[in-house]
């Protein structure tokens, strides 16, 4: 710990340029932000971190219209119809033939992690997604994707999968859908890729494959969503470390963010340009971001094999600010919670969020500056 604080301090003191570019593979950062304390976080209206989702999404805020309900996934004011309704995950392909990528900035959450060979894929959570006019392309699961979905409740879009996600993929709980297998009339292949980087859907699809699947949309009861939002004005991190720059260490893609003051929002970068959805031109922009440390054990063809259950370190970095909390999972099929170090839930500000797993032994190279 007290190593920790010394780099914290020293990451406070040392002023570092960046350019507008990805970080070489040797480009080394603290694997680490600020430790919080009691007066780390602070709201002008007094923000309750104890604002925690139930079966029925909220709808006690004096700003919300009528028929509309906060988004568990933004924590902003969605009808009600959408709100309370579960959302879809889809599996992102993310390697270098599949980009540009489709329909990726609706997505209301997106989750980044490894794959294989170093190379990240991406998982898609939207909540209003109907008229999303294509989605993908979509590749195969991994187990820790599908479990992040069911923290959402979500219904989870696969095009294939490893051999060693089978069992999970089979439990009725787990809520997926394969569009390689029943589900294959709701997906179809592009001509301007090729396979199998062409496999595409659009919203309405998906929709429809939910209805034809027969499960429930609506959250179980008692449900809590793993992110909780401010319900007042912005929350501020007191004592964070300056984020205007952030690189979780991919390698292979050389992801980054940079801070966009005057939005507020962090521009996520790979392949040495902007991320941009090749359907709207919009570059992905996040309010939040939420780094997981993970520990586990590949299987033994390499595939990632992360921990599910737990707890270790991890980074919330919002509104230029960033700071070192910790994260707990303590069933397979629950939701991860967030905390600062003293113990109390982090509470996220209104909007998109990034969420990404980094392996315990290359925290050194995330950087943030």
């Amino acid at each position: 710990m007290k190593k920790r604080l010394l780099i914290s301090l020293l990451l406070l003191c040392t002023v570092i340029s960046v350019c507008a570019c990805s970080p070489k593979k040797d480009d080394k950062g603290s694997g680490t932000a600020k430790n919080s304390s009691k007066n780390d976080v602070s709201s002008k209206n007094d923000a309750s971190s104890k604002n925690e989702s139930s079966s029925e999404a909220k709808t006690d805020s004096n700003d919300l219209p009528d028929g509309y309900v906060v988004s568990r996934l933004t924590g902003n004011a969605v009808k009600k119809e959408i709100g309370n309704r579960t959302p879809i995950a889809v599996m992102i392909n993310n390697i270098k033939d599949a980009i540009p990528q489709s329909g990726i900035s609706y997505a209301d959450v997106l989750f980044e992690a490894y794959a294989e060979g170093g190379i990240t894929r991406l998982t898609a959570l939207y909540e209003d997604y109907e008229n999303i006019p294509k989605i993908g392309s979509i590749r195969s699961c991994r187990t820790y994707y599908l479990y992040f979905a069911k923290e959402f409740e979500a219904s989870y879009f696969h095009y294939g999968q490893s051999s060693y996600a089978l069992d999970d993929l089979a439990k009725p709980e787990m809520r997926a859908l394969s569009l390689m297998g029943a589900y294959s009339k709701y997906c179809y292949r592009s001509t301007d890729k090729e396979a199998p980087h062409n496999v595409y859907t659009t919203g309405a699809d998906l929709k429809a494959a939910v209805e034809a699947s027969g499960m429930s949309t609506a959250y179980p009861a008692g449900y809590k969503s793993p992110l909780k939002f401010t319900d007042k004005k912005e929350i501020t991190l007191n004592n964070g470390v300056d984020c205007s720059y952030f690189a979780p260490g991919f390698n292979y893609n050389k992801a980054y963010f940079t801070y966009d003051a005057d939005s507020k929002l962090y521009k996520r970068f790979q392949f040495d340009a902007p991320h941009i959805d090749i359907d709207n031109g919009d570059q992905l922009a996040f309010k939040n971001i939420l780094v997981k440390f993970v520990g586990g054990e590949p299987w033994p063809n390499g595939t990632p094999n992360y921990d599910n259950t737990g707890s270790g370190e991890g980074i919330f970095i919002t509104d230029g600010k960033a700071i070192d909390i910790r994260w707990e999972k303590t069933s397979e099929t629950g939701a991860t919670r967030y905390y600062y170090s003293n113990g109390e839930d982090v509470v996220l500000n209104k909007g998109k969020t990034y969420i990404c797993y980094v392996e315990d032994d290359t925290k050194e190279y995330v950087v943030i500056n």
